[in-house]
């Protein structure tokens, strides 16, 4: 046989942000999703590589595993080139757009709703269908809360302040021209060990904490935020994650962790939308429908509105008589 393994897959790109959704071909176990999350690290993380990795995929690609989930339509498992996330907005995005126009959820007009179980809590999307088509997707994010603003330590460029908040992954949010940048497309060589670096420093020098067990308790991400180069825009940003990832999007939890920084400091309120512009110049719209309280925070409900678009419906191949089965990166 010329094929050990093959998965039926379909790309999206969620305003420009690409996302390989892995339909079928994967078997895992547990009692919920961080419990399947945890059995496909140990035992299918080889898929990550060979669907993400070169040949197949590229530095910056980001991926979803749908699972069986009791509690939801689908289970979500988000990955990238250097591992797992918690949550993901332009990844659900796209799987919601996948599952609707595919069929595999009954497409309804005016909206269809998708449930969807995450390691970050259960997540609704409403995809917006007209003419027969996915036009946009709203995402019900997780509760999104703000942890505080910090002065850290920034070698060469001495004390600078940053906000840590919490949008379904935590993130350090500093603004791009504290650090000598700005968030444009002719800067990104710059901004990429940057932001890494600042997730280093952040880690080493903030500790954070969620209530909920099974949520990664770090800094995993990077927001540099700038003023936005579209009118129609309330701010600008790019995030940097992982060993190097760009988001093309605005970023689904990232924007939810600054909306919930500018609702904390009094600049937004409930009811209010906040149009987030990504490098790209793409748009999310986030609006605070509700608060809550996680734990000793109080959180803001977000609710997340772009568009994905099908790019590609393939199955994959894995020969492993092929040495490079597994995939590789070059950076």
């Amino acid at each position: 046989m010329f094929a050990d393994h093959v998965f039926h897959v379909v790309d999206t790109h969620t305003e420009g942000e690409p996302t390989r959704i892995v339909l079928s071909g994967v078997n895992v176990k547990g009692e919920d999703i961080i419990e399947k999350r945890e059995y496909f690290k140990e035992h299918y993380d080889w898929i990550r590589t060979a669907l993400l990795h070169e040949p197949r995929g590229h530095s910056d690609q980001f991926g979803a595993v749908l699972v069986p989930s009791d509690i939801a339509d689908f289970g979500v498992i988000y990955m990238d080139t250097s591992g797992y996330l918690d949550m993901c907005g332009h990844a659900t995005m796209g799987v919601a757009t996948v599952l609707v126009e595919l069929g595999i959820i009954e497409k309804k007009e005016p909206y269809t709703t998708v449930k969807l179980e995450t390691p970050a809590g259960l997540v609704e999307a409403k995809a917006k269908v007209k003419g027969g088509v996915v036009k946009e997707v709203t995402v019900v994010d997780v509760p999104s809360f703000y942890v505080g603003e910090f002065v850290i330590e920034y070698p060469g460029r001495g004390k600078i302040k940053v906000d840590v908040a919490f949008g379904g992954n935590f993130y350090v949010i500093a603004d791009a021209r504290d650090l000598g940048l700005r968030v444009r497309r002719e800067y990104i060589k710059e901004l990429i060990p940057t932001a890494l670096k600042l997730i280093k420093v952040a880690n080493e020098q903030i500790k954070v904490q969620h209530p909920r067990k099974g949520v990664q308790n770090r800094i995993n991400l990077a927001m540099l935020t700038d003023e936005p180069e579209r009118e129609d825009s309330d701010g600008k940003n790019v995030v940097i994650w992982g060993e190097g990832s760009v988001d093309r999007s605005p970023c689904g939890t990232g924007s939810a962790s600054r909306v919930a920084t500018l609702y904390s400091k009094g600049i937004l309120k409930e009811g209010d939308i906040f149009v987030h512009e990504s490098i790209l110049g793409t748009q999310f719209r986030i609006k605070i429908v509700g608060t809550t309280k996680i734990g000793e925070y109080t959180a803001i409900i977000p609710e997340i509105t772009g568009s994905a678009y099908i790019t590609k419906i393939s199955q994959d191949i894995i020969s492993k008589n092929d040495p490079l089965w597994k995939g590789f990166l070059l950076r």
